[in-house]
């Protein structure tokens, strides 16, 4: 309220050398939000075993798994899912994969589900209930692919991006 009052005083001193008096109100609106939660690492490399082009010639080849997971701690109190948006390159030839960025060949990223049931690629939204302990958790498993084999030496990179919402 003292901030309504101060706005519409500033307003009356403003419009006082004006010729004839009129009454105005200015509205203020706004959203309260909760703020995010912590997430458990925010930058995460994990590196693959090295992998030999003679186990790559076969189309469908593929490094081991690797697992890994993001958990999402001291969420706000109200807060019930996260939505977390995947992007990332996507493979040009083969858009369900994530794109290579270095100079190894016919090979991509492989982004799942910790069961490998679902495969997640770029655009992909899953969402996450938070708990009791108001904490969220996603588990996700990847590999280097290669749909159509022939994998040629060289370096192998690609950067996946996670974006959270919170309802």
């Amino acid at each position: 309220m003292r901030s309504k009052l101060s706005i519409l005083f500033l307003s009356g001193i403003l419009f006082t050398g004006a010729s004839h008096a009129e009454e105005s109100q200015i509205s203020l609106t706004g959203t309260v939000v909760s703020g995010a939660c912590n997430i458990s690492a925010t930058n995460q490399t994990f590196a693959f075993e090295d992998l030999y082009t003679g186990k790559m010639r076969e189309a469908g080849s593929a490094s081991n798994w690797k697992s890994f997971s993001m958990l999402l701690t001291a969420c706000p109190t109200g807060t019930q899912n996260v939505t977390m948006k995947i992007s990332g390159t996507a493979a040009p030839e083969y858009p369900t994969y994530f794109a290579n960025t270095e100079d190894a060949k016919n090979v991509m990223l492989e982004l799942t589900d910790s069961t490998h049931s679902t495969t997640y690629s770029n655009g992909s939204t899953l969402t996450a209930a938070v708990d009791d302990s108001r904490n969220a958790f996603f588990s996700f498993a990847a590999r280097e692919y290669s749909p159509q084999g022939g994998v040629e030496s060289g370096a192998f990179e690609s950067v996946v991006m996670m974006d959270f919402t919170y309802q």
